[in-house]
C-alpha cells in the first residue's frame, strides 16, 4: 500500500485562518525585532576593543560612512 504525505502547508480559505496566520508572523517579528535589539544593547555594552575584534562597527566607523570624518 502507498502512503503519499504532502510536504506543503494546507492552505486555509477561511477568514479565520488567513487572520491567523498574519498575527503568528507578527508576533514572530515582533520576537525577532527584540531579540536583535537586545542583541545590539548587549554588543554595545562590551569595551570598545572586544566589539572591534568581532567587526562591530563603532561610531568612528559610522560617522565615516556618513561623511562627518573628524581626526
Amino acid at each position: 500500500m502507498a502512503m503519499f504525505t504532502s510536504h506543503h502547508a494546507h492552505k486555509s480559505n477561511s477568514v479565520f485562518g488567513a487572520v491567523w496566520a498574519i498575527a503568528v508572523g507578527s508576533i514572530a517579528e515582533v520576537r525577532a525585532s527584540w531579540r536583535r535589539r537586545k542583541n545590539a544593547e548587549l554588543i554595545q555594552s562590551m569595551p570598545a576593543e572586544l566589539r572591534k575584534d568581532i567587526g562591530w562597527p563603532t561610531s568612528d566607523i559610522l560617522n565615516e560612512k556618513n561623511g562627518d570624518i573628524r581626526h
